[in-house]
């Protein structure tokens, strides 16, 4: 915060601006009264300055507009002298403040840097120093309040919000920081108030102001835990004063490492209620593993193979006593995210510690994950990059744990923040980890791979790993051979577990056009095809689903093949037997690209279905995007010698004439062009449309044919 002999400086600044604007305005306006007195205030203001009294001469008042830079010429002297001082005041005033702004932001970009570097009181100097070359620069007062916050001085945060709102009173972080000094200061009723003060002039703003609110709340029930488990402690009960007196030895120094380990075992068995919990965090329990060096030491020499097993041991057992601290307590999973160095000791042991150990840990960050609170800190305070290949080198490479392992990656899935980290780096470490997984599948326990798919199946929803995946020759050799291994086991029930998974992540990879995908088009889709045929129905429907996605992107002969493997048949036989809408939407969109394409698929729709009996009664339906799609089918089957005349006597017309009747223009389209195709393919359908008044009804929807 600025000095009172700044503030001064900067009030009193604030104040003779006002005061010259309101002399000239009265020079300018044609009331004799206040020209008058905006004399007098001009001659107060020159003496004060040292300048020379000036006179005025009512008569010759100038009216013009006061936004002109130009003295006009029929001013007096001692007025233009003094109009012109204001004028070189301003400049000279204008210029010094540029040149303090770029001071400033010098100062400001250092103090960031020190702030980063988690150097509070340094960071705070330089946005002091920057405030000395500009004291309006609005981000030095609430990067200065975010610093004392970080230092517990929350009056002095408070200090530096007022000041920033007073200056830019829409500063969103302003109120950010005055609501966390507030929660410093335990008073959440106020902190809560700040917080909602924003969206008075920033409704956008609402996703982030109720992550406040729940945070200054959780630190509210933090607070009130401390304060219930301070009671209890001081009321004498054994167990509450048990948990105290284990701590306060344990915090001890110069003690063999057996000791540490008993006292850790016991202390695990008596954290078993919210009471303890919080005792641990309030007495000193966090700073075992900071401020201990027998416990820091033997975080270090697990990772040494052949370490003793003393270390081992009181290693387990620390990781055994965290489970218990954290478990239901929003407050602890965050402080132990937060230990300093903590998160990076994990990854560590996860590893390169012996498999007791490696187990520990791993029970003990799926802990973390299945809170949302803990969850939310994991993301913020762990390398994403190596937890994740960390997990999946894990998940790969160990028989215990493996399966919890596979848990942690699918709850990190829900946090988009975690997915967001990797969409500049997907393509370094994180595919790679995950092809090589899939290759290995086979070595990696029943259970946990399918997991791992749906893992990567929720990543692939972000577009830019999408779209990574999906230029990844690597990726697609990579999911081919599991579908391979796992298309000739496809009535196993193993087989199904790995297969929706895997289905269901490449259709989502096949959202994206890449020329990797154009090249394998035709392997993915004969190795998909044989999954037709399996009795399945839900693999069936994702096998559909992703010969939608691909199909597009096949030359003329490939289509040719797959109507040699009688593709078309099989679709059919799909929309006959399913009352999956996701599954015929898929099929009836594969089915329009290969009538579209191919003669031999358009026959084979007819012959499979007589009268296209099937086509005619999806069209019946309600789904939109089934609706149009079958329109089209039957359009192009249409073609083919007797179908046309099949459909005499059926309610096709009625039926596509009805279906115009929307607001979807594609539906209108389609539909459009079927009823054209059929009336001048058979004059018994032109007929009916004239009857039925279609011509108009046609005329009208042609124009949404492009």
């Amino acid at each position: 915060m600025a000095s009172g002999d700044d503030k001064l400086d900067l009030n009193d600044f604030l104040q003779r601006v006002d005061e010259i604007e309101s002399v000239v305005k009265g020079f300018n306006s044609g009331d004799e009264t206040k020209q008058q007195e905006s004399l007098d205030k001009a001659n107060k203001l020159l003496k004060e300055t040292g300048g020379q009294e000036t006179k005025h001469d009512r008569t010759l008042i100038n009216t013009t507009s006061s936004h002109s830079s130009k003295i006009p010429d029929n001013i007096p002297e001692d007025q233009a002298g003094f109009l012109r001082s204001l004028e070189a005041d301003a400049a000279d005033r204008a210029r010094k403040r540029k040149e303090g702004g770029k001071v400033a932001m010098v100062w400001k970009e250092k103090g960031n840097e020190e702030f980063k570097a988690g150097n509070y009181q340094k960071a705070i100097e330089h946005y002091t120093e920057g405030m000395n070359h500009l004291k309006d620069m609005v981000v030095l007062y609430t990067n200065r309040a975010q610093a004392y916050n970080r230092l517990g001085d929350y009056d002095n945060a408070l200090k530096d919000c007022e000041a920033a709102m007073f200056l830019g009173p829409k500063t969103v972080k302003a109120y950010i920081h005055q609501g966390k000094a507030y929660v410093g200061q335990g008073k959440y009723e106020e902190a809560i108030k700040s917080y909602e003060e924003i969206l008075t002039f920033d409704p956008k703003q609402r996703k982030i102001v109720n992550e406040y609110i729940s945070n200054a709340n959780q630190a509210r029930v933090a607070a009130q835990a401390e304060s219930h488990a301070a009671q209890v402690f001081q009321s004498g009960d054994v167990q509450a004063s048990s948990v105290v007196q284990v701590l306060d030895k344990l915090n001890t120094g110069d003690q063999p490492v057996i000791y540490y380990d008993g006292g850790m075992k016991i202390l695990g068995t008596m954290i078993k209620d919210d009471t303890s919990r919080t005792l641990f965090r309030t007495h000193g329990g966090f700073k075992l593993f900071t401020d201990n060096a027998a416990i820091t030491g033997c975080f270090k020499r697990v990772l040494i193979p052949g370490c003793a097993e003393d270390t081992i041991d009181l290693v387990c057992a620390c990781l055994e006593t965290l489970q218990n601290v954290i478990r239901d307590n929003d407050e602890n999973n965050k402080c132990m995210v937060r230990i300093h160095g903590f998160p990076d000791a994990l990854l560590t042991v996860l590893g390169n510690a012996p498999a007791t150990v490696q187990t520990r840990c791993i029970r003990l960050m799926l802990l973390i994950s299945q809170n949302a609170v803990g969850r939310a800190a994991m993301v913020s305070q762990f390398d994403n990059i190596r937890l994740l290949v960390g997990l999946m080198t894990f998940v790969q490479n160990s028989k215990t744990g493996a399966e919890d392992a596979a848990k942690i990656l699918n709850n990190l899935a829900l946090e988009k923040k975690f997915v967001g980290h990797f969409s500049s780096r997907v393509s370094e470490e994180v595919l790679p980890a995950f092809e090589n997984l899939m290759h290995n599948c086979d070595k990696v326990q029943s259970g946990v791979f399918p997991s791992c798919l749906s893992f990567m199946g929720n990543m692939a929803h972000d577009v830019t790993i999408r779209r990574e995946m999906c230029n990844r020759h690597e990726f697609w050799d990579a999911s081919l051979s599991v579908m391979t291994r796992y298309s000739d086991n496809v009535t196993q029930p193993y087989s199904h577990e790995v297969l929706h998974p895997l289905l269901g992540l490449l259709i989502n990879v096949a959202l994206e056009t890449s020329d990797t995908l154009k090249s394998l088009a035709p392997e993915i889709c004969k190795k998909t095809i044989t999954l037709l045929q399996c009795q399945d129905d839900e693999i069936k429907g994702r096998a559909t689903g992703l010969l939608s996605r691909v199909l597009p992107h096949l030359s003329e002969d490939a289509m040719t093949d797959l109507c040699d493997r009688h593709l078309p048949k099989d679709l059919i036989e799909i929309l006959q037997s399913t009352t999956d809408d996701t599954t015929k939407r898929y099929a009836t969109k594969t089915l329009t690209v290969l009538t579209q394409s191919k003669e031999d698929a358009r026959r084979e729709v007819f012959q499979t279905d007589k009268e296209l009996r099937t086509l005619c009664s999806l069209l019946s339906g309600s789904d939109d995007v089934i609706i149009a799609n079958i329109a089209l089918c039957i359009g192009y089957c249409s073609q083919v010698p007797g179908v046309s005349s099949s459909l005499v006597g059926s309610r096709i017309i009625r039926t596509l004439l009805a279906k115009t009747d929307t607001t979807n223009s594609t539906i209108k389209q389609n539909c459009a062009i079927t009823l054209a195709k059929l009336a001048s393919s058979d004059p018994r359908h032109l007929k009916e449309v004239q009857e039925l008044g279609g011509i108009g009804i046609l005329n009208s929807c042609m124009k949404h044919v492009k």
